[in-house]
């Protein structure tokens, strides 16, 4: 746009539970750039718009490539962004960039249904875990970027943060988290899909090859990894402020540090809660997107009567399911293994012992 002032647009790739909605909540909600997501609407346009904008433009580029109807809603979706900045700043200069954060830019469909956009999915582990396809290179967020790049913020850099946490305790918050939507969540169906994962060629979790491609996109400058587990470090705090150009530092990281949000209590060390089955949750993916309207009606009605029929899951569908899952040493130490290659190539990138960490 002319006239524009020049401004970069950094894009959190948040990972789900490696901080995402603390760093949405606590920090990127705060700053005067922020476009979105944060669960409060608080940002720019006060909507989750922008971030589910970009998200869609992904997610069509991952369809149907790249075409002149895609560029056009790229160029209203980057007109609109703009236009939130200039209505917010017509008197002073924006302190640091525009911000969007928004998890699902980190899914990787395994094909162009959008099918298993994460590694542990709800349903039968054999259905969707031992039969799927392999994952493509590159992610389909790392594909779009490397296509429009130019054309996706002309008037300033495109940066990408990313937040990762090691694959271990990632794979048991995340199970934990998807609990809910799993017939029978119980510790042996939680090993049993990890060894299917782990063993299975699947590009999701190495963590490297993520690094790899993004920064060969907008290069080594435009790239920040921060891991989760330093979360509690005046190191990662100073990191992030450098990598978005805060006139003032964020010094907030011990009460980040004493109060994360949105993490799945834990009743004992390495060990996670389980939720109760949820059937929303459950039959929504079930539900394409031009089906979820007509369907709605069945699921407000499926949310009143499911009281009544949670006893009849509990000796049915769901008898398997138990309280919490444990990461054993055992099963740590495989996950471990089987990420330890591209875990070190990543603590030689990021100049930080990872395995210190978990990794």
């Amino acid at each position: 746009m002319e006239g524009t002032p020049v401004t970069d647009l950094v894009i959190h790739m948040g990972m789900p539970k490696t901080g995402t909605t603390t760093l949405q909540g606590n920090v990127f909600s705060q700053l005067p750039g922020f476009l979105g997501k944060e669960k409060q609407g608080r940002c720019l346009s006060g909507t989750r718009e922008a971030a589910q904008g970009l998200t869609r433009l992904m997610e069509r580029h991952f369809r149907n490539g790249m075409d002149e109807s895609l560029r056009q809603e790229l160029v209203r979706w980057r007109t609109d962004c703009m236009r939130l900045f200039q209505a917010q700043h017509t008197d002073r200069e924006l302190s640091g960039p525009l911000i969007l954060s928004e998890e699902r830019l980190a899914m990787w469909p395994v094909n162009k249904g959008h099918v298993s956009k994460w590694p542990i999915q709800p349903g039968s582990r054999r259905s969707t875990v031992g039969n799927l396809p392999d994952r493509h290179h590159p992610a389909p967020f790392v594909a779009f970027l490397q296509a429009v790049r130019e054309e996706l913020w002309p008037d300033g850099r495109v940066k990408v943060l990313l937040t990762l946490r090691n694959q271990a305790d990632w794979l048991a918050s995340h199970y934990s988290h998807m609990s809910n939507r799993i017939p029978g969540a119980c510790q042996r169906d939680f090993e049993a899909r990890v060894k299917m994962l782990i063993r299975a060629p699947e590009p999701f979790l190495e963590w490297s090859a993520w690094v790899e491609q993004i920064t060969a996109t907008v290069g080594t400058d435009n790239t920040c990894v921060l891991p989760m587990e330093l979360i509690g470090t005046r190191q990662y705090w100073e990191q992030l402020s450098e990598f978005l150009h805060l006139e003032q530092p964020i010094w907030r990281w011990e009460s980040f540090a004493s109060h994360p949000r949105n993490v799945r209590p834990k009743s004992a060390p390495d060990t996670w809660s389980l939720r109760p089955l949820n059937s929303k949750k459950l039959l929504s993916p079930l539900l394409g997107e031009g089906k979820r309207s007509a369907f709605e009606w069945t699921l407000k009605v499926i949310r009143r009567i499911e009281p009544c029929f949670r006893p009849l899951f509990s000796i049915t569908i769901d008898r398997a399911r138990d309280e919490k899952i444990t990461l054993t040493p055992e099963l740590r130490a495989q996950i471990k293994e089987a990420f330890h290659s591209g875990n070190t190539m990543l603590s030689h990138t990021l100049e930080t012992d990872l395995s210190q960490l978990g990794y």
